[in-house]
């Protein structure tokens, strides 16, 4: 009976207790019995093991989704089976999506050593290509042209110290980046090897396969900062020479010369320094300046701050969504709909920016809920616009009541019951209008809407689309974007307009109370708790303790765009969906302008029609009908090669 339990024969098992029965003692029994209802609720879960595999290999045959299968997986008689069944199926989608992710890393690690072969991005294997990301492509892309020129990156010490830095405080989040996506173009080649073996024996001392070189490096790592932290608290009390203070850029610099100077050192003597080595070497380049590579960091100047910065604060808490000072803001608020998703569709489904089909409000729905607002939000003291004036007796006399749109209006206050003259009344009863398509009436219109010219993109594939869902990349320089155009096919890039309602500019000043502003919209605590430990200020704090130092120092003036953005894309889990759900709609490089989200991107040549403000056609529309129309159709063929 035991041999048989132990082997999980529980039908031979079952049926010689039932022979032997008689012939066992009641100590015999009392014995087998526990062991026999352990075997049969064994024997119970295999049986509904079977039978989940079975359920499972039939509903896959099928060619059910996961979700339709679990779907089913709830409808099952046996709770029991059922969970068992979803169980089951959360395991196969974990599985398949770590099979994906190690497919995905050995595709970017093929193509790295094919891009350091002198391969172009375009020449890589189709079966390599398919798997990488947009971002890894330009990466790829910008590596290659280094290599074609005999180029090597200058290293970024911002870029390396902060990602030194989360080695520190957040391991695990280190060893999930990817490295070359992020940081390749702005390391040179020692310091993006030196960065790649300190995440490699991260991973492996998270996982648990550290050997002694890994752990002999996390060791060294871990000294020098704990060097350089003793050696700026004796700066502090006096005891030493001054260390840079809240100086990002002097701190990197500092940090960096260390680390080169001890690799040296050890290699010279082939021996790791012990802890009064560290101490003493880390003193000697402080009181040499970082072996002349360390100097302040040049100040930012306070004018330079974002307008507003100053009225933003963090009083409503972590990780809440402020509600907005505009209208839409408020309907987003309300609604809890993604600001970045294209809603031209009049269905209630759209695609978000990684191109799934997503349930959503469509456009026209949030249009008419922000016109039913606005007189409310106006008499609260909210701000306004006159094409938001002109968009409520449209859409509340599409309702079949332009009287009761000029009632509704005057409710709102003086300012709105202005905006509604007797044009826009006469509109909202439903006579025809025509806007003028001339350049001067467009270009008049578009400045009242809040558009600036002056941006070009060139489509590589060749097509444009008529809307970016996504958002996309701009340049302030005809000839960057004509690049991009003539890849595509086109002679020339097409001239757009952009409304921008609030950037990230690399040349403009982080105050604390913007930094705190992404910190509340961070997704997790874990997430705002990294941010607040990047942040280049003295001291450990936490969430809460940063948000309050915010509060009294909201103008004080942390670092510059550029660094800031540097961060974001270390330390944030999704930094542009981070960037939007704070309210940002762009990253301004300089020369380069990444639009977050499908609003505010126009061609120069589009009708700017203010009913259609919100749309995110490039168009909106197209003065399509007339002379106008088509002599502006022929300027855009006239850009494309025959």
């Amino acid at each position: 009976m035991r041999r048989l339990l132990e082997q999980e024969d529980f039908g031979r098992a079952f049926a010689y207790f039932r022979g032997a029965e008689g012939e066992l003692t009641a100590g015999d029994r009392r014995t087998l019995e526990p062991l026999l209802e352990r075997a049969r609720d064994k024997a119970a879960e295999l049986a509904r093991g079977a039978s989940a595999d079975r359920l499972l290999a039939g509903w896959q045959a099928e060619g059910l989704t996961p979700a339709e299968q679990r779907d089913k997986a709830r409808l099952l008689a046996n709770p029991a089976l059922g969970e068992l069944v979803a169980e089951r199926i959360d395991l196969g989608e974990a599985r398949r999506a770590r099979e994906e992710r190690a497919a995905d890393r050995q595709a970017l690690a093929e193509a790295r050593q094919a891009v350091e072969r002198g391969i172009l991005v375009e020449g890589l294997p189709f079966a390599v290509s398919q798997r990488l990301s947009g971002w890894q492509r330009l990466a790829l892309g910008r590596r290659a042209r280094r290599i074609a020129a005999g180029d090597q990156p200058d290293s970024d010490p911002l870029l390396l110290y902060g990602l030194r830095r989360l080695a520190g405080y957040d391991p695990e989040h280190l060893a999930q980046l990817d490295l070359f996506t992020l940081a390749r173009d702005g390391l040179d080649d020692r310091d993006f090897a030196d960065l790649e073996r300190l995440q490699a024996a991260v991973a492996a001392r998270r996982e648990g396969r550290a050997g002694a070189a890994d752990l002999a490096f996390l060791d060294r790592e871990e000294a020098v900062a704990q060097a350089l932290s003793r050696q700026r608290a004796l700066a502090e009390r006096g005891a030493g020479p001054p260390t840079p203070a809240n100086e990002p850029r002097a701190e990197a610099l500092l940090d960096r010369a260390v680390r080169h100077r001890v690799e040296a050192e050890e290699r010279r003597t082939g021996r790791p320094l012990d802890r009064a080595q560290l101490e003493d070497l880390v003193r000697e380049l402080v009181a040499r300046g970082g072996a002349g590579a360390v100097s302040p960091a040049d100040p930012v100047p306070a004018e330079t701050v974002p307008e507003g910065g100053a009225e933003r604060s963090v009083r409503d808490g972590p990780w809440t969504a402020a509600r907005g000072k505009t209208a839409r803001e408020r309907v987003y608020a309300l609604t809890g709909a993604d600001p970045a998703i294209d809603r031209s569709s009049l269905l209630p489904v759209s695609r978000d920016a990684d191109g799934r089909i997503v349930a959503t409000w469509p456009g026209m729905a949030l249009d008419l809920l922000q016109s039913l607002l606005l007189p409310g939000h106006v008499a609260q003291g909210g701000d306004w616009s006159p094409d938001e004036a002109t968009r409520m007796a449209l859409d509340v006399g599409a309702l079949g009541t332009g009287a009761r749109a000029a009632r509704v209006a005057a409710a709102g206050g003086k300012s709105v019951r202005e905006a509604l003259d007797a044009s826009t009344l006469g509109m909202a009863g439903g006579k025809g209008r025509s806007l003028p398509t001339d350049e001067a009436s467009r270009m008049a219109r578009a400045r009242q809407m809040g558009y600036e010219g002056g941006y070009y993109r060139g489509e590589a594939s060749g097509a444009r689309p008529a809307s970016y869902p996504g958002g996309a990349h701009f340049s302030r320089e005809r000839g960057y974007a004509a690049g991009f155009a003539r890849q595509g096919g086109a002679e020339e890039p097409a001239e757009f307009m952009l409304r921008i309602e609030k950037s990230l500019a690399y040349e403009d000043a982080v105050t604390m109370s913007d930094w705190a502003e992404l910190v509340r919209n961070a997704r997790s605590r874990k997430e705002a708790q990294r941010l607040v430990n990047a942040a280049p200020i003295r001291g450990a704090w936490t969430v809460e303790q940063f948000l309050r130092l915010a509060e009294a120092g909201s103008e004080v003036v942390l670092m510059a765009g550029s660094m800031a953005w540097q961060l974001l894309k270390i330390n944030a889990d999704q930094p542009f969906a981070l960037l939007r759900r704070a309210g940002y709609d762009a990253i301004d490089s300089g020369r380069d302008v990444l639009k977050l989200g499908p609003k505010g991107i126009r061609l120069r040549k589009a009708a700017f029609d203010p009913a259609k403000r919100e749309s995110s056609d490039v168009l909106a529309a197209e003065p399509g009908s007339g002379p106008a129309g088509a002599l502006l159709e022929a300027d855009d063929r006239d850009r494309r090669r025959p």
